[in-house]
Order: structure tokens, then sequence, then C-alpha cells
């Protein structure tokens, strides 16, 4: 009887790296890590996978949908409740964002009783199930950062100018950061005595309705033939189906059309939002104007406010910002997020202002490599220096040399093969190894080395302190940065 064969396919959605893939990755890590910390940010990690119930309180209806879940192996062998521990019966789900782990984090830790503000950061993979596309997977990576305890405009463009400068210090060029006030849209909504529940599901609509507009902005819609009257007609069909009056379906169908500097678009907005007066005051009273100025003066001006977007997470409450990278077509959302002053509140904790964004790694990795800030660096060979032992017997002196090179901050690969010389300098060329360190019995006695450099051909033999004066010296020229 034939073995059966195994099914070595991946999950549809995940993703293989190889050693290339894997250094572009890194050194975008590095790049943002480097950055994060020179504002002052620490790290934290929290678990890969949470009770699901985390998620029921405030992460909206699509998102919650998306998520995998999972029970514990007993309850799932058994299927009786009482045979397991109350905790193994409870749902599990595989995180698919940072900021409600980590305000259970924040709240059941010390952290919270540090001083304000309190800024940290975190990285790690999330999951998703969503429709895999170029630049969307189901498990992809994030960098996030937050900031607990403190209020108001400069905290607000403190993280944007935080998130801005990151982009920048990548080489993105091509991006454009958008932002709004989503008090406006909930003072409105609650002005014409909308609940809640409606609320998070117009946010949710606008939220596409707002991503679709900037798609055929950027002539992304062009084969599905999407118009601005189209996504408007389907986001006012959509309202409709909630049953909201028609003066309240109008605005909303206009604020898809107001963006632009916030001072440019103050008076249009007003007059749309006549006999609202709640409303009328958020716009008079946001932050985004102030935001503006501060943003102008860090240099910050590949920007709009854009009061339709509104974000897909129902947490948010003040302003909210995305940074796109429009060399990415559809999937051109590189950084998001927002003000959530009521969250660690609603999970149980003291009541506590809150920002944050995350970066999709992923994304990042993909604007830098299509603007082509990563492709010098990538063509980084594995080791600068090949070390070869002529004999057996001089083996344990390479691993004596091995640790010298390593102390100089060379990137060595020691022989391990039982390789004649010409075989083993070929695979240290095909690797594109600069130079080879070669070992015999003569050169031992005399307490000097082989020095090859595979580059121009050319070797000498030479105490181990001056090929690594030459090697350090040939590599600094070939590197400058």
């Amino acid at each position: 009887m034939a073995e059966k064969k195994i099914d070595l396919s991946r999950p549809t959605g995940t993703r293989d790296f190889l050693p290339t893939d894997m250094s572009k990755h890194r050194q975008v890590e590095v790049i943002v890590r480097k950055a994060l910390e020179s504002f002052g940010f620490e790290e934290i990690m929290t678990p890969t996978f949470e009770f699901f119930d985390l998620f029921l309180l405030r992460s909206g209806e699509k998102f919650r949908q998306d998520v995998f879940t999972f029970t514990a192996p007993k309850y799932q062998a058994s299927g009786e409740t009482n045979d397991v521990s109350p905790e193994d019966a409870r749902t599990f789900v595989l995180r698919p964002e940072f900021t409600a782990p980590v305000c259970r984090f924040y709240i059941q830790s010390d952290m919270n009783t540090y001083p304000k503000p309190l800024k940290i950061y975190y990285c790690g993979s999330v999951f998703r199930y969503d429709k895999p596309a170029p630049g969307r997977f189901r498990e992809f990576f994030q960098f996030g950062v937050e900031v607990f305890g403190i209020q108001g405009a400069i905290a607000d463009a403190y993280i944007m100018y935080i998130a801005a400068s990151i982009i920048k210090k990548l080489g993105i060029k091509d991006n454009i950061l958008r932002m709004n006030d989503l008090n406006i849209l909930r003072e409105l909504l609650n002005e014409n005595n909308v609940n809640e529940d409606i609320q998070d599901k117009i946010i949710g609509m606008m939220d596409k309705a707002n991503g679709d507009m900037i798609k055929f902005q950027l002539g992304l819609l062009v084969l599905e033939g999407e118009t601005p009257e189209t996504i408007e007609k389907l986001f006012l069909d959509d309202l409709h189906g909630l049953g909201l009056n028609e003066s309240l379906i109008g605005i909303l169908g206009k604020f898809l059309y107001l963006n632009g500097e916030y001072k440019t678009i103050l008076p249009t907005t007003k007059k749309i939002l006549e006999g609202n007066p709640r409303a009328i005051q958020a716009v008079e009273s946001s932050n985004l104007l102030q935001v503006e100025k501060l943003l102008d003066a860090a240099g910050i001006t590949s920007r709009i406010v854009d009061l339709s977007l509104a974000r897909g997470l129902d947490y948010y409450t003040g302003l909210v910002f995305e940074i796109d990278s429009p060399s990415l077509g559809k999937q051109k959302q590189i950084c998001g997020g927002g003000r959530y002053d009521h969250l660690i509140h609603e999970y149980g904790g003291d009541l506590t202002p809150a920002t944050g964004f995350a970066f999709g790694l992923d994304r990042l990795v993909l604007a830098s490599e299509k603007l082509g800030v990563l492709e010098s660096q990538v063509e980084a060979s594995r080791a600068d220096v090949f070390l070869f032992a002529f004999t057996p017997e001089l083996v344990d002196q390479t691993f004596k040399i091995q640790e010298q090179l390593l102390q100089n901050g060379f990137k060595v690969e020691l022989n391990i093969t039982d390789w004649k010389v010409k075989r083993a300098l070929q695979f240290a060329s095909k690797l594109g190894f600069r130079f080879a360190l070669m070992l015999g019995e003569k050169e031992s006695k005399e307490n000097k080395v082989v020095l090859k450099d595979l580059k121009t051909e050319v070797q000498q033999i030479l105490t181990l302190d001056k090929a690594i004066m030459i090697m350090k010296s040939e590599l600094r020229a070939s590197n400058p940065k």
C-alpha cells in the first residue's frame, strides 16, 4: 500500500522568508527601533494569543469577524466544560492587534503606576482572516507605539510627528499623512440621537467609503469602474438601511468631500453643519488647527485633513490619522492610529488618556524596496571573512582566530567541510565573501596567515593583526556608510 503523500502547501495568506527577505525586515526593524528609542520609548511584549472576550468590547464588528479563534485541546477532545478548567473552556484568539492587549497589560501590571507620560513600543506578529492581496496577509507584522497619560494637541501632533519622521528615516518619500477629529462626527451623531451601536456601524461604513475615495484619487479603481459618485451612492444606500433621517444622511454624504487644510475647509464644514450647534462647537474647538501648526513647525508638510477619515476600530475618541504610500497601490496604508481616551477605563482601569499608532512592518519593507532604499544594503553577503585551515590539526587555531575576528566586528564563516582549498574558495566567492583567511603549517609556525582578497585575487602572507587592519580598511572603503 502506497504511503499517503503529505500536503506541503502553506496556509493561504502566510509566507516563508528567505535570508534576503529576513535581511530586509531586519534592516527596517533596526531603523525603527533605533528611532523609537531615540524618542525615549521602551519596548514591551504581550502574548501571541489572548482570551477572545478582550476584543469584544471595542474592536469593531468586522474586526471581530476576522479573528482566528480556538479552544484548549482538552476542551476540544471532551466537548464537556465540566471536564476541563474554566480557563480551558474559554475561547482564545490569535492576537489581531496590539492596543487591547497592551491596555490589559497596563491595568494588570505596575505600568499604571509609572510616571506619565508613559511611552512604550512593541513589535510582533498579528493575525486576521482577511482576503489576501499584495501587501495584505493573514499573518503580518506590526510595530506599535502607545503614549499613556497625556491629553491635548501637543501629544497628538507629537505622535504624528514620530510616525512621519520614522517614515522619512526609512527613505519613503512617497507618503501622505491624513488626519481627522472623530469628535466632530460623534457630536453630530449624538446630536441627532443616533445610538452608539449605530454610530459604530456608520463609522465602519465611512471608513470603507473614505478608503475607496482615496483609491479613486490615486487612480486605483479604474478597472472596477468606481467613481466618487458610485462610492457616495453605495455609502448613502448603506446609511438609508440604518433608518437615519434624510438631513443627517445628506450631511454624512458631504463629509466624503471635506478634505484639505483645516482653515480652508472650516467655513464649508460649519455651513454644512448648520442646525447642529454641538457639532459646530466640536469643529471650532478641535485640536486639528493647532496640530497643523505644530506639524508645519516640524516640517511635516505632506498631509491633509480629511473629515471622512474614520478608522475601523470602535475605541478611537478624538484625533485619528493614517499615513499612505501611494507606491503600494491598493494596500497603500503603512501607518494608522489615533487617540483612545476611554479604553483603559472601559476595561476597568483608571480614566487614562492615551494615543498611539501602528506601522505595518511588511508594508514599510515593501515601500522601502519599491523606492530603492534597501537594494544596496540587501546585496551584503552573509560573511566578510572565510576562515580555512589546510589540515585538520590546525582547525583549533582557526577557532581562536575566529574569536579574534568576531571581537573586531567581522562577520565570519568558518569552514566546517572537508573540502580542498580550491572548492572551498569557489564556495566563498560564490557567496560574495570579500576575504579568505587561510592557515597552513608554515604560516602557523611563523605566527602568520594567508590573506586573500577574493575581489581582486591579491594574496599575501602577514600577521593576523596586519590582516585585520587591511580588511577593516578595505571594508570601510567599500561601505562608507
